[in-house]
């Protein structure tokens, strides 16, 4: 039996045969480095969002808290009808937005609405909208409003 001797081109095979093998394992490390890079800027953007929510949920019971005396006198002078009315001021009409950097990044209070639970106690509920780079989270909270009436 003769065996063929020639291996002309074997070696131009075996080198294309290699690019390709590399060029596919690189191919397949690229595409998972780009998904969890699209994967960290998608969890970025949530986690903004929420500390932006918060942070609403936070500037908006500060606010409260800051005009308790108002609302006191408020309540005082015309009862619940009166601490609405403030309230729906500070608000400006149903809704309050603030800018924290720039316009892509903001929080909203919103749906604002006021319980009496008593006399003395009156609950806001409300709900902040935080806003980064186009990805919105939704925080409901409420604050209950203790008001102290002269006797």
């Amino acid at each position: 039996m003769n065996k063929y001797q020639n291996e002309q081109g074997a070696a131009l095979v075996l080198t294309l045969l290699l690019i390709t093998l590399i060029t596919l394992l690189l191919l397949g490390q690229f595409y998972q480095v780009t998904n969890t890079a699209g994967q960290v800027a998608t969890m970025e953007k949530n986690i903004e969002s929420r500390h932006l929510a918060e942070m609403g949920v936070e500037y908006y019971q500060q606010l409260i808290a800051s005009k308790q005396a108002e609302l006191t006198e408020a309540a005082q002078a015309s009862g619940f009808q009166g601490v609405e009315e403030k309230l729906q001021e500070w608000n400006g009409t149903e809704v309050l937005t603030v800018q924290v950097e720039g316009e892509r990044k903001y929080f909203t209070i919103e749906n604002v609405t006021l319980d009496q639970q008593t006399e003395n106690e009156i609950i806001v509920e409300f709900t902040s909208l935080g806003t980064a780079n186009g990805k919105e989270v939704r925080e409901n909270n409420e604050i209950i409003i203790t008001i102290m009436r002269n006797k």
